[in-house]
């Protein structure tokens, strides 16, 4: 048997730098975390959630759409990442909002994402720009991941949505301090156990368009 190999084989198609008409398609809530505090050698707890985006007019050779995500600290303060992207997408936060402002009506919410590169040389969501707020069918399977639903005793909603998310995204969320105070509280549930619960989630069916960390094209 033959192993050739073409220059081009294996060649990652990476989302070209500037604005592109995009959709919201998940939102990941990984939990707490204990993290270095940006360019100081203090530690804070940091609570996280990612949100990723599909292009829905700049495409891949094969007609897919491009995929790309954005980490936020769970913050509405005025300074942060989130509060900034949420304000420049929805067009303004109210007062109401600041309260108490429920993610999940993002999801499907079309906008332009401005992408560059960051210090690192890698793509970065520089920006969250208003589009007409249509909501808007996504390519991938849309859906947003709870991780107080998660770490609750009915938490198969959540368990079967683990085998679609990136392996790397899906360790944070094991290793949460959510997931870590739950886990004490129930030594003996195996379904903890991330290899459990993907087991669990493989059994079931996933719709047309569905995704697992393989399919994602970052």
């Amino acid at each position: 048997m033959a192993l050739t190999i073409s220059e081009n084989q294996g060649n990652f198609e990476e989302l070209p730098e500037g604005k592109h008409n995009a959709v919201c398609y998940r939102i990941i809530d990984i939990g707490t975390h204990i993290e270095q505090k940006y360019k100081s050698e203090e530690t804070e707890k940091k609570h996280s959630v990612f949100f990723f985006w599909e292009t829905t007019e700049t495409m891949m050779e094969d007609g897919r759409p491009f995929s790309i995500f954005k980490q936020y600290k769970l913050s509405l303060h005025e300074k942060s990442a989130l509060y900034r992207d949420l304000d420049t997408w929805k067009g303004g936060i109210t007062n109401e909002e600041l309260a108490g402002l429920d993610l999940t009506q993002l999801l499907g919410v079309n906008c332009v994402i401005n992408v560059g590169i960051n210090e690192n040389g890698n793509l970065k969501v520089k920006a969250v720009h208003r589009l007409d707020e249509s909501v808007v069918p996504t390519h991938n399977e849309a859906f947003t991941f709870d991780i107080d639903a998660y770490v609750s005793a009915d938490n198969k909603a959540e368990m079967k949505k683990i085998a679609m998310i990136p392996q790397w995204i899906a360790d944070k969320i094991e290793g949460s301090i959510e997931v870590e105070a739950w886990s004490q509280k129930n030594p003996t549930e195996d379904s903890s156990d991330l290899e459990s619960l993907k087991a669990i989630a493989e059994d079931g069916e996933t719709e047309d368009g569905g995704v697992t960390d393989k399919d994602i094209p970052f």
